[in-house]
């Protein structure tokens, strides 16, 4: 198993919204931090992702790496872009 996996798309939710908007989840595998395996941790962890909805996630983008790019507003990090790897 490779040791230092980073935001790797597994998964795709797809849904419609409360207010009738499209919504997009990514599922991402990703390496415990240094923090976690420090407190225990041991293997990897699947984050689930809201999309901005600038992106569009297709089928043909699992098991590609995502870099993730984020911008900080009132101390609370917002998810401005993501680039298919």
């Amino acid at each position: 198993m490779e040791k230092n996996l980073e935001n790797v798309l597994i998964g795709i939710k797809r849904f419609t919204s409360k207010a009738d908007k499209p919504c997009t989840i990514g599922l991402v595998l990703r390496s415990f931090s240094q923090r976690e395996m420090d407190y225990g941790s041991v293997g990897q962890v699947v984050d689930e992702i809201f999309m901005p909805s600038s992106f569009v996630l297709k089928d043909e983008h699992i098991g590609h790496a995502l870099k993730l790019e984020y911008d900080v507003s009132s101390g609370r990090a917002y998810l401005n872009n993501v680039v298919v790897l």
